[in-house]
């Protein structure tokens, strides 16, 4: 079990819908849903033993946590709390729906970030040609009022 009954009689509470949330609540606690539905009805589980925490759940660095996560090809989803409690890493199978959601705003932002790019190199060549353009009409002005200078000298 990973949740108290107390938060697996809340979080039945909360939900909207409360048959999916039976199974959703066995799956999360990797126990069957007669199991639930005895502990929704006022029943209790065995307590567990007080002592040594089983080896699989003793607290690991975060560190060794992510590298088993890396490491594992099935995990999609890892959530790591850096806290003193417990972490489980859970295997999610993203749903098909939600994938092809996915996959499509991948494309979109792929796009969007290739248009940025080509939207950024233009912008960066018109400032190269700005400035040529500045620096041309800067010693274009130059010349312009050194012959004048030039030519006022000569009248003198």
């Amino acid at each position: 079990m990973q949740m108290t009954e107390g938060e697996i009689r809340a979080s039945y509470r909360q939900a909207k819908d409360k048959k999916k949330q039976i199974g959703i609540l066995a799956d999360l606690n990797s126990c069957p849903k007669d199991e639930i539905k005895r502990i929704l009805e006022g029943g209790t589980m065995e307590k567990p033993k007080r002592g040594r925490k089983p080896k699989s759940l003793v607290e690991t660095p975060v560190e060794e946590k992510k590298e088993a996560a890396v490491k594992s090809p099935k995990v999609r989803t890892v959530r790591i709390v850096r806290n003193t409690t417990p972490v489980k890493l859970a295997v999610m199978e993203v749903p098909r729906n939600v994938k092809g959601v996915m996959d499509e705003k991948l494309l979109d932002m792929r796009d969007s970030l290739t248009r940025l790019k080509a939207d950024y190199d233009k912008l960066g060549r018109d400032i190269a040609r700005r400035e040529k353009d500045y620096e041309d009409y800067r010693d274009f002005v130059t010349t312009v009022v050194i012959k004048h200078e030039e030519v006022e000298d000569g009248e003198e």
